[in-house]
């Protein structure tokens, strides 16, 4: 493995959409909507258990970096109500297998329950629409961050599913950084002016994501200008 850096202390890991936070120590991943090959399976079309496969792929990465944190940007899973069996079991062994670790989940849009089923299942994690560490914020993206996120200096989001196409190499996923943009100050009374928006890709293996452009219309923070597109970074 190796690391591109992408700002003071914070890596993207080479072929693998994860990020680093050196100085939390911290894994940052984005959607990985588990229980998806269970919906797909049910259409004639199977894959390896991802659940078993992105849990091993995460350990393999803490082993890396060292990282004792994992901070996922929600749409941990794919059900957006209450999940099958199949989904529920595809939870549980893929939490287990991160034992050990110091979970933070930033709530997405398809994580209805999932508080309440990490608690049946005795997973110990921190569940929030917003998660705020020191100068570094974690949001899904589907709407908009509080004034509190906005004092932060980088804020990462998912939701997206980020991919481009770059150098004629195919669609691929991409880290997309953004400044500040124009409208900042229409939408906000108060926010740091040196705010940077980080874009991470889905990790789930079953996702290679949607154009930039469609993924940056889904999202409050681009739409309506707040933000705008800096550098995109290809995994």
């Amino acid at each position: 493995m190796k690391e591109i850096k992408i700002s003071d202390g914070i890596f993207l890991i080479r072929d693998t959409p994860a990020a680093f936070i050196r100085k939390l120590n911290a894994l940052v991943i984005g959607d990985l909507h588990i229980g998806m090959e269970n919906k797909l399976s049910r259409s004639g079309i199977h894959f390896e258990g991802q659940d078993e496969v992105l849990g091993s792929k995460l350990l393999e990465i803490c082993e890396y970096t060292n990282a004792d944190r994992i901070i996922f940007l929600g749409d941990v899973k794919d059900s957006i109500g209450y999940p099958e069996r199949a989904e529920y079991l595809s939870l549980a062994i893929f939490f287990r297998k991160l034992d050990g670790k110091k979970i933070y989940i930033a709530k997405g849009n398809h994580d209805s329950h999932l508080k309440s089923i990490l608690q049946r299942l005795k997973i110990k994690a921190v569940i929030q629409t917003e998660i705020k560490l020191g100068k570094y914020a974690f949001i899904h993206g589907n709407t908009l961050p509080s004034e509190g996120i906005m004092k932060c200096d980088y804020i990462f989001a998912g939701h997206g599913h980020f991919a481009a196409t770059i150098g004629g190499m195919g669609k691929g996923k991409v880290c997309v950084l953004c400044n500040l943009g124009k409208n900042a100050k229409s939408v906000y009374k108060k926010y740091n002016k040196k705010a940077r928006l980080i874009l991470m890709p889905a990790f789930s293996n079953l996702i290679t994501g949607s154009d930039l452009e469609d993924g940056m219309n889904i999202l409050p923070l681009l739409r309506r200008g707040v933000f705008k597109n800096n550098k995109i970074y290809k995994f």
